[in-house]
């Protein structure tokens, strides 16, 4: 049953990063609305794989494309803080999770 649930995993990042290298190509640009979504479910998938390193990368990428996106005081830059936060938290980083927690609820 692990296995299983970690081949859906190891599917959906496939899934993930075709989707984000066509949307790229197809667009031009990284700076599309969408593009840091699927980075997201990227480090989702990177995340729930055990990956955690590679998935607070997509995180802290997304939530750069996100700034550049919507501002500095968007829910979406917020959601990207909070994934950090969860990877933060999976590493055992707990006070850098509570900052980006803290800098979340402030947006």
């Amino acid at each position: 049953r692990a296995r299983v649930k970690q081949k859906q995993w190891v599917e959906g990042l496939d899934s993930a990063k075709l989707a984000t290298e066509m949307m790229v190509k197809a667009r031009g640009k990284e700076e599309d609305e969408e593009v840091p979504r699927v980075i997201s479910v990227l480090g989702q998938c990177h995340m729930n794989l055990g990956n955690l390193e590679e998935a607070l990368r997509m995180h802290q990428k997304a939530e750069r494309l996100r700034r550049v996106l919507f501002g500095e005081k968007h829910s979406e830059v917020a959601a990207s803080l909070s994934n950090i936060a969860d990877v933060l938290i999976q590493q055992n980083e707990l006070p850098k999770a509570l900052d980006k927690v803290k800098e979340a609820l402030f947006i």
